[in-house]
Parts: structure tokens; sequence; C-alpha cells
């Protein structure tokens, strides 16, 4: 599981992270989307969540590919918004 908010996040700083901990296919997202904090906080928490499935952590997050994912892998996301700060939630498990 893992939750990030959406306030305070810088779009180049955005991109800048999702150069070096993003796979190609993730780092397009980022850069090519009509809001790329928005993506970029929706993909990060798709990240972290497989990082702490796999048992990880944060050393495996470039590897983490959210378009690719292993075999009998899914997310959950969900865009929430808590007193008026939004949020992603994402949540990834196996079957």
């Amino acid at each position: 599981i893992d939750i990030e908010a959406l306030s305070g996040k810088d779009a180049e700083r955005c991109k800048q992270i999702a150069e070096r901990k993003f796979t190609v296919g993730e780092q397009t997202a980022v850069a090519s989307a009509a809001d790329p904090v928005d993506e970029f906080v929706r993909l990060w928490t798709q990240k972290e969540s497989l990082c702490k499935l796999s048992g990880e952590g944060l050393s495996g997050l470039k590897a983490a590919d959210t378009q690719n994912l292993p075999n009998g892998t899914h997310i959950l996301t969900q865009h929430i918004e808590i007193d008026g700060e939004r949020y992603y939630f994402s949540l990834s498990y196996t079957q």
C-alpha cells in the first residue's frame, strides 16, 4: 500500500525524479501528461506499492514496472480527497 499527496509537488522536479527512477514508458507517460504532477504521483504510488509487495523496498523502484506487471500481480489505484487535500492511494496484490 502507498498513499501520496499531490500538493507541494513541482512538475520539473517530478520529471527529474522520473528520469532516474521510472522506466522509459513511465517517463514518457509523465512527460506527455496534461498534468505531469498528477501522473507522476499516480505512478509513484503504484511503484512504491509494488516494491513493498515484492519486499525489495525502494531499492527496487527503478525495476518496478507499472506497465508490465508480473503474472498474477494487480494494482488498485484511487484518486481520493481528504479535507480538501488530493491524494493517490495504490494497493498492489497477488492472486
